[in-house]
């Protein structure tokens, strides 16, 4: 079913006029809470990429809705119908393979605004890179996101996310409605199919049941 929907979506993005670039914003401005942090990427800097063959697709969804194994298995048929396929890891899951702690639980506030931008900024920085590389081919070319930036709202308040966004200059609009294609969301093993639901095969879990529908049910209200 994953496969046909966006089988489909590409077969009506092939028709549509290509996007015309959005204007480069202004640099964000150094706050005191991120003084230390420098970084040359923002959710602005996709729009000076060719991305007239480039498609940009979110897999997202809770915790343990099969995010990564559906994402390696259209990567697999898609390849088959002649797109380019690259796969945009999980920023969140490699930085636990590192030794990083993200549990926000128990954190304080400055933490926990420290830690979510620092995940957005690796997001932007991977997504970036490979929408770079993808239209550096001018193929046809699929990129396949293992979760998107406003997955981030769903594991901090409201007050703590809008800290976030009023620090890095960053905007709404900009992290979901003018930098992806498109956005998938998978509902969790835990509400449904809680027999299915496991900690053991990710990094980067640790959700119980009750918290892992809450965070799919904030995951989709942050798209």
């Amino acid at each position: 079913i994953l496969l046909l929907i966006i089988i489909g979506l590409l077969s009506i993005y092939a028709f549509i006029e290509p996007k015309k670039p959005i204007p480069q914003s202004p640099k964000s401005p150094e706050l005191p809470s991120l003084k230390n942090h420098k970084s040359a990427t923002s959710c602005y800097s996709n729009s000076n990429f060719n991305t007239r063959d480039v498609y940009r697709i979110v897999i997202t969804g809770g915790p343990c809705a099969g995010k990564t194994t559906s994402i390696n298995s259209v990567a697999k048929e898609l390849s088959k119908l002649g797109y380019s396929v690259y796969i945009v890891p999980e920023a969140a899951t490699l930085l636990m393979k590192g030794g990083a702690m993200i549990n926000l639980d128990g954190s304080d506030e400055s933490a926990q605004v420290e830690l979510q931008a620092n995940l957005m900024q690796m997001q932007m920085a991977l997504e970036d890179t490979f929408t770079e590389i993808a239209s550096a081919t001018r193929e046809k070319s699929v990129i396949l996101c293992d979760r998107g930036l406003m997955d981030g709202s769903a594991y901090i308040s409201p007050e703590l996310w809008q800290v976030i966004l009023d620090e890095r200059g960053w905007s709404v609009v900009h992290l979901r409605d003018r930098r992806y294609e498109a956005v998938i969301h998978l509902v969790t093993a835990a509400q449904g199919a809680e027999e299915f639901y496991t900690v053991m095969n990710n990094e980067a879990r640790y959700e119980g049941l009750e918290a892992a529908r809450q965070t799919d049910l904030n995951t989709q209200k942050a798209w």
